[in-house]
């Protein structure tokens, strides 16, 4: 397991790992409910359960970002553009845009209804690792292997 995130109202974990699988576990029992093999077996580097609960942002060893619905663990779409490893993935707090870094400091935010990217940023010269966005949507924070922290506007 490399990565792990809770869902919106606490009940679940979803966990994805090296062998490429998505798993949703059940918190009050530890049981495994569900469980998705990624196509041509794609290490799942970060995961991230959107606060309205409906879905959940994959990032890959694929440099892609795949958004699954989070009851059926199907492919609702697929973002492409990064150049390397996506490390990292966070959705906005209303779960209307999705940002994801990767191997090459670069971050991408989406428009997840519309699969646009919508901005760019690259002040990192390294991987990031990390991202997260204010609880009010109009900020991002991203951390990176070059031992920066930025903070970006989201402009609307």
């Amino acid at each position: 397991v490399y990565t792990v995130d809770w869902s919106p109202d606490g009940k679940f974990v979803v966990s994805g790992g090296y062998d490429g699988t998505v798993r949703i576990w059940e918190v009050k029992t530890g049981k495994e409910i569900s469980d998705y093999v990624l196509p041509d077996y794609e290490f799942v580097y970060s995961i991230a359960w959107s606060s309205d609960g409906s879905k959940i942002a994959v990032g890959s060893y694929l440099m892609d970002v795949l958004v699954l619905d989070a009851e059926s663990l199907e492919i609702l779409d697929e973002f492409r553009g990064h150049d390397a490893t996506v490390y990292t993935v966070a959705w906005s707090p209303n779960s209307k845009m999705l940002a994801s870094g990767d191997e090459n400091g670069l971050i991408y935010v989406w428009d997840v209804e519309s699969g646009d990217k919508v901005q760019k940023y690259t002040r990192h010269d390294d991987w990031v690792d990390s991202l997260d966005w204010r609880g009010d949507g109009k900020y991002i924070v991203s951390g990176c292997d070059d031992y920066e922290i930025h903070t970006w506007e989201v402009e609307e």
